[in-house]
């Protein structure tokens, strides 16, 4: 007789305890053309439209809505309806595509590479809706990673549209599913609301729930919401990462949910006969196997004793799953990957794979040289919301040995996302350097160094960038990391740079290394004969009036042998032509070639008395005002007098900087000495850049550049006259902060932080922004972050037990951080 069976619509939240509850009740699990989990109401129906026979979305829309590698074959079996259906409905946020449901795992992973940057995903479902459109495609096509894809992945990309599903909207899909299904042939079920780690319900989640308890009550649905179970079970043992995990169930709670279930749901319907008893029997007789002491005799080391307790335990027909899962890891362990492939398989066809027996099981394929099978694996977990470090790794090592470049760079980038790992930071360089794109090839570095600034291969990297595009300007900032470099490296780039004909690069990465240099005679003579050639073929290029080789040259000789005579005269002589030449230019109003004189100046470092101000009067007179201020800053700190101040104001204003121009103009009023005209201006200036100054520091707070809207109202309320009204203004930010703070939506989680920090940056001690950065920091995990806010908000407000509470909790978290740590 067929047994009873089961079709799951959902998440991994039904798919497990479901199939872990087949192994003891007397029911099947069946999948036939399930293409995958399903998050929201509309999702669902596409689903069961499906299951019950209905053709495939179009050919470009699948990799969007099924699992990797669904074929045509899978749509072509044929469509038999369950006994039963369990139904969960987990999410309101509708990702469609030509009014079509998408899945949003499914999108993010199609377009891997888009996606990687946070900043990118965040601006891009940020425009998600209907009417913003227009908007998102004009910054799509501006954006480098919407460029690179095809046109018709660019149409896909464009037309992706995002919005909340209403609680209307979720009443009627609910009952459109019972109408399908049959109100008393399935169950409706609903996320699990566990809380963040401060204790606190998701609200977004809270309100889903509720909608679709009104949803199923509408219809007279039968309705499970795992809530009470999972309060009942325990957050920390019912949820994964020891309940910090708000999404995965641990496979104890899973197996707990299988039983309710088959008892309130399924029971009814189905004929409970001698064999479930037995079932029941062997589960009680299974706490006979200890297998916290095979386990135990495994991390000792003790191999053999652990195998052979274990297959001891099998052959008695009478063991616990993690019999399997524990031989599976013993077999990867000796190198039997065959042997942990097939046990690993088992456990998880038949009981459900935790994420060690996931990662393992990536691991013995990959081992076993089955890159195909590793990589489709990978995928699939991925598509499944698992998603660790381990899965990334092995997927992206597998995508390599595969020649898919595409899939290891996405896999590679997500990893270094999450962890920072200096493997993956160093993999994703390698594949861009293949690419032979020197933009991508910057970016990547600079993100790296960004969170490893130790990082070698992005320091190598930029280097070989520079020296393909003979950027000597470029090499010497490069050159100002060469620290993080060993000394033999550092000098066989400075050997590859003199090849390419960079001197003063070469020169940048031999100078500080004087004891390494010295150790070694060979060296020694090397770097002498070097540094002669360099001056003595800079003199000559000087004589013949080439001054960007007389420069690179003369320069590279001055670094590494700053002490001789000879290197001095020569460096003098290059500064006092260069100071000649660019103030006759500079006469004779020929800015350009005071800029390309300037230009080889700078690039390699050579100074000369009024150098910036020559450079930012010329690119002032150009337009380049950013580099015209960049310059005149310089040239104002060298000489404080009146004159360069109010240039470099003037300059400022042009170029709308009024924090810059404010600075120079107070810094005159402040000055005893300082010209009475120079007074003067300043004085009327500072007073008519009140109003812009304010302006400017509104739109800053609105672009998010708080810090420097703040130092625009400080140098403007310096000045008295201006003090009163800057302090009015300094009070309105501080409240439109407050406020924003307080309506920034409780579900993005990250911009509720960067909000709290932005507050915190102009008023430390502000309790409301205390409060919600200490608690989006624990729901993010930052949980020393989050203590220390704790701690300054129990200073500030007093003793409070609630937060001492959340002080324990975060002790708590990071201790345990620390022994997962060490282990």
């Amino acid at each position: 007789m067929q047994n009873f069976t089961i079709a799951p619509v959902g998440t991994c939240r039904i798919h497990t305890p479901l199939r872990r509850g087949a192994t003891r009740h007397p029911y099947d699990v069946t999948l036939n053309r399930n293409y995958g989990f399903v998050h929201t109401s509309r999702e669902v129906i596409q689903q069961l439209d499906v299951l019950c026979g209905a053709p495939p979305v179009e050919e470009p829309l699948r990799p969007l809505v099924y699992r990797p590698n669904t074929t045509d074959a899978f749509f072509e079996k044929k469509a038999v309806p369950a006994d039963f259906y369990f139904i969960e409905i987990s999410s309101s946020k509708h990702v469609s595509l030509d009014n079509a449901p998408i899945q949003l795992n499914y999108a993010i992973r199609y377009f891997g590479d888009f996606f990687a940057d946070r900043q990118t995903a965040r601006r891009f479902w940020s425009l998600g809706k209907e009417e913003q459109a227009a908007e998102r495609l004009d910054w799509l096509k501006g954006h480098r990673q919407f460029q690179k894809l095809n046109k018709p992945d660019q149409e896909l990309l464009a037309h992706i549209r995002v919005r909340e599903l209403t609680e209307a909207d979720i009443a009627r899909d609910i009952a459109d599913v019972v109408e399908r299904v049959g109100r008393d042939k399935a169950v409706i079920v609903t996320h699990v609301n566990a809380h963040t780690p401060d204790d606190l319900p998701i609200a977004s989640r809270r309100r889903l729930i509720d909608a679709v308890h009104k949803g199923a009550a509408a219809v007279n649905a039968q309705l499970y919401d795992p809530t009470p179970a999972m309060l009942k079970f325990g957050q920390i043992r019912a949820m994964e990462n020891d309940g910090l995990d708000l999404t995965h169930f641990t496979l104890p709670f899973a197996d707990t949910l299988a039983d309710e279930w088959f008892s309130a749901f399924v029971a009814p319907h189905v004929t409970v006969d001698d064999g479930v008893q037995g079932v029941a029997e062997t589960t009680a007789d299974e706490s006979a196997v200890d297998i916290g002491s095979l386990r135990a005799l495994l991390d000792d080391g003790r191999i053999a004793e652990a195998s052979s307790g274990v297959r001891a335990a099998i052959r008695t027909g009478k063991y616990p799953p993690d019999c399997h899962r524990l031989l599976g890891l013993i077999q990867h362990q000796l190198g039997d990957y065959e042997g942990a492939i097939e046990n690993l398989e088992f456990v998880r066809g038949e009981h459900g794979a935790t994420e060690e027996d996931d990662a393992l099981l990536l691991q013995s394929y990959y081992s076993l040289g089955n890159h195909t099978a590793a990589l489709a694996y990978g995928g699939s977990l991925m598509s499944d919301e698992r998603e660790t470090p381990e899965i990334l790794r092995t997927s992206a090592k597998s995508a390599e040995a595969l020649g898919d470049e595409g899939r290891a760079l996405t896999y590679w980038k997500r990893l270094f996302q999450r962890e920072a790992d200096d493997a993956a930071a160093s993999a994703v360089l390698a594949i861009l350097e293949k690419r032979g794109d020197d933009v991508e090839v910057i970016d990547w570095a600079d993100q790296v160094l960004q969170h490893l600034p130790e990082h070698v291969g992005s320091v190598l990297a930029k280097w070989a960038v520079g020296v393909r595009q003979r950027s000597i300007g470029y090499l010497l900032q490069v050159a100002s990391h060469s620290r993080r470099l060993d000394d033999a490296t550092a000098l066989r780039l400075a050997q590859e740079s003199i090849a390419a004909g960079l001197a003063s690069p070469a020169a940048a990465l031999i100078a500080p290394r004087v004891a390494y240099i010295k150790s070694d005679p060979a060296i020694v003579g090397w770097v002498g004969e070097q540094a002669t050639k360099w001056r003595e073929r800079g003199l000559e290029a000087l004589e013949q009036r080439d001054l960007a080789a007389a420069t690179d040259l003369i320069q590279a000789s001055y670094r590494v042998t700053p002490d001789q005579g000879a290197s001095i005269r020569a460096k003098r002589a290059l500064e006092q032509t260069l100071r000649r030449e660019v103030r006759q230019a500079f006469l004779a109003k020929d800015h350009a070639r005071v800029m390309e004189l300037t230009d080889v100046a700078i690039d390699t470092a050579t100074d000369f008395p009024e150098i910036d101000s020559f450079v930012g009067r010329a690119a002032a007179e150009l337009g380049d005002l950013d580099r015209a201020l960049l310059h005149l800053k310089k040239a104002a700190e060298a000489d404080p007098s009146s004159a360069p101040q109010i240039q470099l104001a003037r300059v400022a204003v042009q170029a709308s900087d009024y924090l810059e121009a404010l600075r120079a103009y107070n810094a005159v009023v402040s000055d005893s000495n300082a010209l009475d005209w120079a007074k003067d201006e300043a004085s009327r200036k500072l007073v008519k850049l009140l109003s812009p100054a304010i302006r400017a520091s509104r739109e800053s707070i609105e672009a998010g550049r708080v810090d420097y809207a703040w130092a625009l109202l400080d140098e403007a309320g310096r000045y008295a006259q201006n003090a009163e009204r800057v302090r009015r203004e300094r009070d309105r930010i501080y409240r439109q902060l407050r406020k924003e703070l307080k309506a920034v939506d409780a579900t993005d989680i990250a911009l509720r932080h960067a909000a709290a920090e932005i507050v915190l940056r102009i008023a430390p001690e502000d309790p409301v922004a205390l409060r919600i950065g200490a608690s989006s920091a624990m729901r993010l995990h930052r949980f020393k972050e989050a203590r220390a806010m704790w701690d300054s908000l129990l200073r500030v407000g007093g003793d409070d037990p609630k937060i001492r509470s959340a002080i324990a909790k975060c002790d708590l978290w990071i201790a345990r951080a620390k022994s997962k740590k060490a282990a």
